[in-house]
């Protein structure tokens, strides 16, 4: 063996050595395989208050008389649905492999103060607490940690989808919401022109005109539940709407932002307003030839 070869078999070997050493530092090591056990567990029907802090802000959500609320950084309607996942979410991360006990590294993993803090409460009483960390380099597994305990694991999924929320995407988007059926009138007003699509004993009509059936069928069940993506907190001045529509007592104004491809919303019931992308308002903008029964 030449002499060369010799040197890069030692220089291999003692690097071996090296790394074996570093990898089993005191705090710091891997475990093969899954442990099987969950970070937390608690009742999720019980919990009432829910924490998430990170380095850029506290979101607060609590039950109010059976109902989600955000609490901060706004008072707002949450989204149940939304708020139902992630505690179904928070009771079963499952842990994998033990990666590090070592406090000096958590932000490597970004469990300390960097990451996203998890507080849920009952009547007062905290139940559980963790930290939700970076998500590994494949994206489908993500550091966590126990609040209060050294241990950094590895756990199944991409939690910062769940835990790493803007406020606002804990907001209800429900811009209208109603039973499809109940909808027996629409009204639309297009600058100067205006005209109602008004069920008539059992037939859609159009001042006099009967109506397609199936576009006034389609028509409905999109009004009767319109969400929005997003709020303006601010109050815009956006000029006249493109489109207002009346059903049930309530007026919608739809301002249409070409230069953003979405609407600005606003309803009679509430001075909030909304964001809504095209493909979201287009199926409720109808014009009476789009309705108007053929032949």
């Amino acid at each position: 063996m030449k002499k060369s070869t010799i040197s890069l078999v030692v220089i291999l070997a003692l690097l071996a050595i090296v790394t074996y050493f570093v990898l089993q530092r005191p705090g710091e090591r891997s475990s093969s395989g899954e442990t099987g056990q969950l970070l937390v567990h608690f009742d999720s029907t019980a919990i009432d208050r829910i924490e998430m802090r990170s380095p850029t802000g506290t979101t607060v959500i609590d039950k109010t008389s059976g109902a989600w609320w955000l609490t901060s950084p706004l008072r707002y309607p949450a989204d149940s649905g939304v708020v139902v996942n992630l505690l179904n979410q928070a009771n079963r991360i499952e842990l994998k492999n033990l990666v590090s006990s070592n406090t000096e590294r958590q932000p490597v993993f970004q469990v300390d103060s960097s990451g996203v803090l998890v507080r849920l409460s009952a009547q007062g009483t905290e139940k559980a607490a963790f930290v939700v960390g970076k998500p590994t380099s494949t994206f489908s597994e993500t550091f966590v940690r126990k609040d209060g305990s050294p241990n950094v694991y590895i756990a199944e999924g991409y939690l910062e989808g769940t835990f790493k929320r803007r406020a606002n995407d804990l907001r209800d988007k429900t811009i209208f919401k109603t039973d499809a059926g109940s909808i027996t009138s629409v009204t639309y007003h297009f600058g100067d022109t205006t005209f109602t699509l008004a069920l008539v004993d059992t037939v859609w009509q159009i001042a006099g005109q009967n109506a397609n059936p199936g576009a006034v069928r389609t028509l409905v069940q999109a009004l009767s539940s319109i969400q929005a993506d997003d709020f303006i907190d601010s109050t815009p001045a956006p000029g006249k709407p493109t489109v207002s529509i009346e059903m049930k007592g309530t007026q919608l104004r739809l301002y249409r932002d070409a230069t953003k491809g979405k609407y600005i919303i606003q309803t009679s019931e509430t001075p909030q307003w909304f964001t809504a992308s095209d493909w979201r308002v287009q199926p409720l903008i109808k014009r009476k030839k789009d309705l108007i029964a053929a032949g």
